[in-house]
């Protein structure tokens, strides 16, 4: 199986701006996302098979990625 690794951008900016971050539409999706994360990590902790534990992991590390959007970058300056 190969697997493909996406480069990173030669400049990395912020995908999200601080009023982003402090809309209610962005706050109300991290609080869903946040309750679906408790709901599948429930649901991994359940005896399945591979499959089905690298797929609730996978979910759950979309949704980190996906909160993760808000944090700041690292100044690599």
């Amino acid at each position: 199986m190969n697997k493909v690794v996406a480069k990173p951008p030669e400049t990395v900016e912020p995908v999200l701006s601080t009023s982003d971050r402090q809309s209610g539409l962005w706050l109300k999706l991290v609080k869903h996302m946040e309750a679906r994360m408790t709901v599948l990590r429930a649901q991994n902790d359940g005896d399945h098979d591979e499959r089905k534990t690298a797929l609730l992991r996978g979910r759950i590390a979309e949704l980190k990625g996906l909160i993760a959007l808000a944090e700041d970058l690292p100044d690599t300056n």
